[in-house]
């Protein structure tokens, strides 16, 4: 039956004086028992098993109220011969806890007993009690405050359980509650200072990782010297290892780490700027070099130092503690080894510095790869331009060569020339002009562009240039030597399929007579006077392309004043971002420069498609002037002088 609350406290408060002395002493062993562990689970232990074993109850359970939770939790203990099923851990909502027990949680109850729990409460099966007759509950109570509740039965034996034991289990759950409120105080505190270590870790980590990425930031230089010493030097100032080392593999001495040693950020051990290990010498070069493992802790004492110095080893007593050694990799390959000491404190490596320097050794890396593949750049960038500069004397000279040796007057032509090459190093362009002396008053222009450029390109425009001579002076007509040139290039020509394109014309200065072709050139200009230039257009493709082409003939004559325009397609693919100056910007230059001298128009021809394209021209640039003057005849060598095509 419930006891009744008034009766039953005062059972409470005399229960010291009506227990016996063997009983008082079970209490006071118990109540020491608790008090010797601050530890909540096995506080939660010891509780039931006191009940049990010193109490002589079959069974004991102890249940904690979590008002936050709106439940009670706990655990039912098996009797000392094994008999029940010992249940851990167990949730029961308050909403289901039965009606007496809530009460005494409540304090309603100052302890709950029964001599026949199935008559009292025969729906509560749920945690073993099913069968359970004499059964007492008595609240955990600490001053005002009940925390839960211990439950004890016999099950097993079915003694009755008296008052006078009840009055004594009072008395043991007031310590148990005392022993429970200092274990779970000191539950809080523990989780209350692990916490606050969390946290401090987690700052420490966010500090690590800003210091990291600082020191990444100041690793940026692509001098190999630079990194070493930056990354050395740093370590050792913001994270206080007394040395910090950096060993790179040569993979042309695969046998051999050189690099540097640094000083603690105090200054006190030796700067060693340059050294040399080899890999099978220290064994700890040798495990992190051969070895999968990312990194290699070392610790050594000073008995283990003196040891070794006893048994003829090189150790130092006074030398290293502890060194940590960390592989400097890219994808799969080797480029060394970051390796820190605390040689001068001893202070241990821990694995938070382990984590500090994995990171590091992962910028590192990549700043070392990058001053490895900028410094094998440099080095090829200095063999090309050892070869450019040769390349670029032999290409000035054959330029020289290419350009004609002719004055500003040949009969009665005036001439004016220009060539400007848009020369990156030895990047010869295939340019060329000539003016040809045939005798008898006659004159060969000739204006060229060979594909390519370079001094392949170089070598097949001087092949083109003599062999265009040879044909020149044994027969000057047009159809003959493009014919012939053609044929020339073709079986010369790689399989690459190098061409050329070609306008050759004969000027003959007496008769004013001008017979020309092209071979895919640029229209040459006329620029009669007081007339708008015209463009002289010629079908034919360029020469070297196929054994036989077609091409087109024209004739015009020149009257004294009248001029004839050779360039090349550096003038009209001059560009400014996408447009080009084309051959409506060199009919704008002709008409605005046209009274100028042959020699001055020709040079403002180039600046003005120089102008157009900011300063940047992209092709050579050729321009070859010819005017007739007063000795040619005036009239009749062709009708009315117009210029006409014809096939040949």
């Amino acid at each position: 039956m419930p006891a009744d609350k008034g009766s039953s406290a005062d059972a409470w408060r005399s229960a010291a004086s009506l227990v016996g002395p063997d009983e008082l002493a079970a209490l006071y062993e118990a109540s020491a028992t608790l008090a010797r562990s601050l530890d909540l689970k096995l506080t939660q232990e010891s509780i039931v098993l006191t009940a049990r074993h010193r109490f002589g109850y079959d069974r004991a359970g102890l249940w904690l109220h979590d008002p936050a939770a709106d439940c009670i939790r706990g655990t039912v203990g098996t009797d000392e011969s094994l008999n029940l099923r010992d249940e851990n851990d167990l949730v029961i909502p308050f909403s289901e806890v039965p009606s007496p027990m809530r009460s005494v949680l409540t304090g309603d109850l100052p302890f709950y007993l029964t001599d026949d729990l199935q008559r009292d409460l025969p729906t509560l099966s749920r945690i073993e009690m099913k069968g359970v007759r004499a059964n007492a509950v008595v609240p955990l109570r600490r001053g005002e405050e009940v925390l839960g509740f211990l439950s004890v039965d016999n099950l097993v034996s079915g003694r009755p359980i008296t008052e006078a034991q009840i009055r004594l289990l009072l008395l043991y759950a007031n310590y148990a509650a005392a022993a429970l409120h200092n274990a779970c105080t000191a539950e809080r505190t523990r989780e209350h200072l692990a916490d606050a270590e969390l946290r401090r870790r987690l700052e420490r980590k966010i500090r690590h990782l800003q210091q990291v990425h600082e020191i990444a930031g100041e690793i940026t230089s692509l001098q190999i010297e630079d990194v070493l010493r930056v990354l050395r030097d740093r370590i050792t100032e913001v994270f206080h290892f007394d040395r910090a080392g950096i060993l790179l593999w040569e993979p042309q001495q695969p046998h051999v780490l050189r690099g540097t040693w640094g000083t603690d950020y105090q200054g006190r051990s030796v700067d060693e700027r340059e050294i040399v290990y080899g890999i099978e010498e220290p064994s700890d070069l040798a495990a992190i070099v051969s070895g999968d493992r990312p990194y290699l802790l070392r610790h050594w004492s000073y008995e283990d130092a003196a040891l070794s110095a006893a048994s003829g080893g090189a150790l130092d007593p006074n030398e290293i503690h502890q060194h940590v050694l960390i592989q400097l990799r890219s994808s799969q390959r080797l480029l060394g080894v970051l390796s820190v000491d605390n040689i001068l404190t001893g202070r241990p490596i821990t694995e938070e510095d382990i984590e500090i320097l994995l990171l590091l050794a992962g910028h590192a890396s990549l700043a070392i790869q990058k001053a490895h593949v900028y410094a094998m750049e440099q080095e090829v960038n200095t063999r090309l331009r050892g070869v450019l500069s040769r390349e670029s004397k032999i290409a000035h000279t054959l330029q020289k060569a290419f350009k004609p040796n002719v004055g500003t007057h040949l009969y009665s032509a005036r001439i004016a020339h220009l060539y400007r090459p848009a020369m990156k190093e030895s990047e010869l362009g295939g340019d060329f002009y000539d003016v040809l002396d045939l005798g008898e008053g006659r004159i060969a222009l000739v204006m060229a562009d060979v594909s390519g450029k370079g001094l392949a390109a170089a070598a097949r425009t001087a092949r083109a240039r003599f062999a265009l001579q040879a044909y020149a002076f044994e027969d000057p007509r047009p159809l003959s030597v493009l014919r012939r040139l053609n044929r020339f290039l073709y079986e010369q020509s790689n399989p690459a399929g190098d061409f050329i394109t070609l306008f050759y014309a004969v000027f003959n200065t007496v008769t004013g007579e001008v017979r020309c072709s092209s071979a895919g050139h640029e229209p040459p200009v006329l620029i009669r006077r007081g007339l708008e230039p015209q463009f002289l257009e010629f079908t034919g493709i360029p020469c070297g392309i196929y054994t036989h082409q077609e091409c087109e003939e024209g004739y015009f004559s020149l009257h004294p004043g009248d001029r004839l325009l050779l360039y090349s397609d550096g003038v009209t693919e001059a560009r400014r971002e996408r447009v080009m100056f084309g051959f409506d910007g060199l009919r704008r230059a002709l008409v605005q420069e046209g009274e100028n001298p042959p020699d001055s128009l020709v040079r403002r021809i180039y600046r003005q498609a120089l102008r157009f394209s900011n300063g940047i021209m992209r092709d050579d640039v050729a321009l070859l002037l010819v005017e007739a003057e007063s000795e040619g005849t005036e009239s009749g060598q062709s009708p009315e002088g117009l210029f006409r095509p014809g096939a040949f």
